[in-house]
């Protein structure tokens, strides 16, 4: 390689390293924001089994329920609470 070659092939190794490094901190910026959005969705929802039989998934989010009795019975969507006490 030419002595006149080298400098400008260190610049643009530089430029290349930088640009890469860029390019893989602004990845993880991306996937952060994702399982932020992700978490916040695994937890609105809330399972509670009531007992054995009785199982109650509770939105957050909403405040809506759905009931399940027994084991062969479908989820059927109940009136929230607070719309009950008002």
């Amino acid at each position: 390689m030419s002595k006149s070659l080298l400098p400008l092939s260190i610049v643009f190794l530089g430029i290349c390293i930088l640009l890469g490094s860029w390019f893989i901190s602004q990845s993880f910026t991306i996937n952060q924001e994702d399982n932020k959005e992700t978490e916040n969705e695994q937890i609105r929802y809330d399972f509670i089994a009531l007992t054995s039989d009785v199982y109650v998934i509770f939105d957050k989010q909403k405040g809506e329920y759905w009931l399940k009795w027994g084991s062969d019975s479908e989820w059927k969507k109940q009136e929230s609470f607070s719309s009950s006490i008002e």
